[in-house]
Protein backbone atom coordinates (compact mmCIF):
# COMPACT_ATOMS: atom_id res chain seq x y z
CA UNK A 1 0.00 0.00 0.00
CA UNK A 2 0.87 3.75 -0.97
CA UNK A 3 -0.21 6.70 1.37
CA UNK A 4 0.41 10.04 0.01
CA UNK A 5 0.13 12.96 2.08
CA UNK A 6 0.22 15.94 -0.09
CA UNK A 7 -0.80 19.49 1.11
CA UNK A 8 0.69 21.20 -2.57
CA UNK A 9 -3.12 22.91 -3.16
CA UNK A 10 -4.24 25.39 0.09
CA UNK A 11 -7.73 24.53 1.84
CA UNK A 12 -9.59 27.38 0.09
CA UNK A 13 -8.67 26.39 -3.35
CA UNK A 14 -9.78 22.66 -2.80
CA UNK A 15 -13.15 23.57 -1.45
CA UNK A 16 -14.11 25.50 -4.04
CA UNK A 17 -13.34 22.93 -6.61
CA UNK A 18 -15.19 20.10 -4.03
CA UNK A 19 -18.49 22.90 -4.47
CA UNK A 20 -18.04 23.46 -7.79
CA UNK A 21 -20.50 21.42 -9.55
CA UNK A 22 -19.57 22.26 -12.87
CA UNK A 23 -15.70 21.78 -12.23
CA UNK A 24 -15.30 18.43 -13.91
CA UNK A 25 -17.95 18.52 -16.24
CA UNK A 26 -17.43 18.93 -19.65
CA UNK A 27 -18.48 21.84 -21.09
CA UNK A 28 -18.36 21.04 -24.54
CA UNK A 29 -16.69 24.00 -25.82
CA UNK A 30 -13.24 25.11 -25.19
CA UNK A 31 -11.89 29.00 -24.11
CA UNK A 32 -8.26 30.06 -25.36
CA UNK A 33 -6.50 32.07 -22.03
CA UNK A 34 -3.16 32.95 -22.80
CA UNK A 35 -1.97 32.54 -19.45
CA UNK A 36 -0.20 34.77 -16.67
CA UNK A 37 3.31 34.12 -18.34
CA UNK A 38 1.55 36.38 -21.35
CA UNK A 39 0.05 39.16 -18.79
CA UNK A 40 -3.63 37.78 -19.04
CA UNK A 41 -4.49 36.89 -15.15
CA UNK A 42 -6.61 34.29 -13.57
CA UNK A 43 -10.22 35.01 -13.81
CA UNK A 44 -12.34 31.34 -13.82
CA UNK A 45 -11.01 28.56 -11.10
CA UNK A 46 -9.72 26.81 -13.74
CA UNK A 47 -7.59 28.96 -14.22
CA UNK A 48 -6.52 29.74 -10.69
CA UNK A 49 -5.88 25.91 -10.70
CA UNK A 50 -3.26 26.09 -13.79
CA UNK A 51 -1.31 29.24 -12.51
CA UNK A 52 -0.76 27.08 -9.03
CA UNK A 53 0.30 24.34 -11.13
CA UNK A 54 2.69 25.95 -13.60
CA UNK A 55 4.11 29.13 -11.93
CA UNK A 56 3.62 28.92 -8.05
CA UNK A 57 3.41 25.58 -7.48
CA UNK A 58 5.91 24.12 -9.77
CA UNK A 59 9.48 23.47 -8.54
CA UNK A 60 10.82 23.84 -12.15
CA UNK A 61 12.37 27.60 -12.88
CA UNK A 62 11.83 28.62 -16.24
CA UNK A 63 11.17 31.28 -18.38
CA UNK A 64 8.15 29.72 -19.60
CA UNK A 65 7.67 31.01 -23.32
CA UNK A 66 4.22 29.23 -23.59
CA UNK A 67 0.99 30.91 -25.20
CA UNK A 68 -2.62 29.15 -24.43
Amino acid sequence: MIAVFDDFLDESLLNEIKNDPTFFQDPGVYYYWGGPWNGQPAITLKQRLIEKLWLTGSPLSFNWQVNG
